[in-house]
């Protein structure tokens, strides 16, 4: 029959009925209704001070207006509600009804339907807690962003960096293209139109492309993606003052429900820009720097050679001719007066060969160590004597050095040791080398006074 019928629809839909009959104060049921509410079919007499007592406590009010409402204004009404805790969680029940009354307007009955939507709720409260989440993200991000509607191409949602950036309201920009906006100058949207098809390598015009349907324009969207045009894809914008910044742009498609749309995110490089022209502008000159100080040495190396070589035969001359008439002492002061000119003329030989050097292994060749060391002795023989000094090494065998260079840092090393000597303290300075397990060489030299002062240089060992 007919009842048994509609019993079987509401529980295969989930849904129950009520009926009031406000006069009588008596209320119907159906079965479906009482499974609803967790009852067991016709558990109780239905009235509408018992139905109360299944709602949650503190949700009675709010029903009660509903149905005060529309005894009021004769109007159907709906809302939600939570069931009354009997056991487990309250269920979430969504509940509507309609008055009918006589002819004199006098309300005589009540009926509605009534249908657990507690799994919807919670999807729905999850989806808005998700798309709360998602606003606050997307607002608070750091980067300008915005949300358009794949197809329409327009903006439907835009962050509060976006609109400070652009220099746009938020009335200004949703629902609107970029396009409509003018974010980028007529020439710049042809440059990344012809950029973004030359990537694609698509023949279709700028037309075309406006005229894809969103299914072609997804696919079109996802190649870009994956190109690599997209993996430093810079843009030049125009704020709505007429001023513009350069800017990378990068995008995702996303889905929400049915709707397909790109999330553009505008990273504004103005101060990397400025940064790399200032860069380039220091090279520039360190290159015209580097141009003139080994022009500068080159020059210079040459113009000393001349007076330093008349040094040298005049010396000679001398030595030959009156060499024997020198005491000891004069032929001692000869003999280091030829030997500092030596020096001389090998720096020179040195500086111009430096001047020359363009790969940072040229003028590296195996060489002694030793030999460095005791050359720098020599040099500094003088000054050693003055300190009361003593320079001591190790058997450091060789090494593949710029020999000058290691020169200049052992002279250096050891001129520092006599500078930093106490007076009247003899200075004791040890140069070692030893080979450590990384295949690097470390250099010591250090002085002995009332305590040890050290000074140490690493050198890559594949260069000592």
């Amino acid at each position: 029959n007919k009842s048994l019928q509609l019993a079987e629809a509401q529980q295969l839909a989930h849904v129950g009925s009520w009926e009031w009959d406000v006069g009588a104060n008596t209320i119907t049921w159906s079965d479906e209704l009482f499974r609803i509410f967790g009852l067991q079919p016709q558990e109780f007499e239905a009235t509408y001070e018992s139905y109360l007592q299944f709602i949650h406590p503190e949700d009675r009010d709010h029903v009660n207006n509903f149905v005060q409402k529309a005894f009021r204004d004769h109007e159907p009404f709906s809302f939600f509600h939570r069931t009354a805790v009997t056991q487990g969680n309250p269920r979430v029940i969504s509940g509507t009804g309609k008055v009918l009354t006589d002819g004199e307007g006098k309300i005589i009955r009540m009926s509605g339907t009534a249908q657990d939507v507690t799994e919807q709720k919670r999807y729905e409260d999850e989806l808005k807690a998700g798309e709360e989440r998602f606003s606050k993200i997307f607002d608070h991000n750091p980067i300008p962003m915005t949300i358009s509607e794949i197809g329409s191409n327009k903006i439907k949602y835009a962050n509060d960096l976006f609109y400070r950036t652009f220099g746009y309201t938020k009335e200004e920009v949703i629902d609107f293209t970029s396009e409509e906006l003018e974010l980028m100058g007529p020439e710049e949207y042809k440059r990344v139109i012809n950029v973004i098809l030359d990537a694609l390598k698509d023949s279709r015009s700028i037309e075309e492309i406006q005229a894809l349907s969103p299914e072609e324009t997804e696919e079109l969207l996802l190649s870009l993606r994956q190109s690599d045009v997209m993996k430093d894809f810079e843009i030049l914008y125009t704020r709505k003052n007429g001023t513009t910044f350069p800017a990378l742009v990068y995008f995702e498609v996303i889905r929400v429900g049915d709707q397909k749309y790109t999330v553009t995110s505008y990273h504004d490089i103005s101060e990397r820009k400025k940064a790399e022209e200032l860069l380039r502008d220091q090279n520039v000159k360190l290159e015209k720097i580097n141009r003139e100080l080994n022009s500068f040495a080159y020059i210079s190396s040459h113009d000393l050679q001349e007076p330093l070589r008349k040094i040298q035969t005049f010396s000679e001359m001398l030595q030959d001719r009156e060499g024997d008439n020198l005491s000891e002492k004069g032929k001692e002061i000869f003999r280091r007066m030829q030997f500092a000119a030596g020096r001389m003329r090998t720096l020179i030989d040195d500086l111009l060969a430096y001047s020359r050097t363009t790969d940072k292994t040229e003028g590296f060749e195996h060489a002694s160590l030793n030999e460095a060391v005791d050359r720098v002795k020599v040099e500094l023989e003088d000054d050693l004597k003055e300190h009361h000094a003593v320079l001591e090494r190790n058997d450091m065998g060789d090494g593949y050095i710029i020999p000058f260079q290691l020169r200049q840092l052992f002279h250096n090393l050891v001129s520092n040791s006599l500078k930093f000597s106490r007076p009247g303290i003899p200075a004791h300075i040890s140069i070692t080398s030893t080979i450590i397990k990384n295949g690097k060489a470390r250099l010591h030299a250090y002085q002995h006074i009332r305590q040890r002062y050290w000074l140490c240089a690493r050198i890559p060992g594949t260069h000592i």
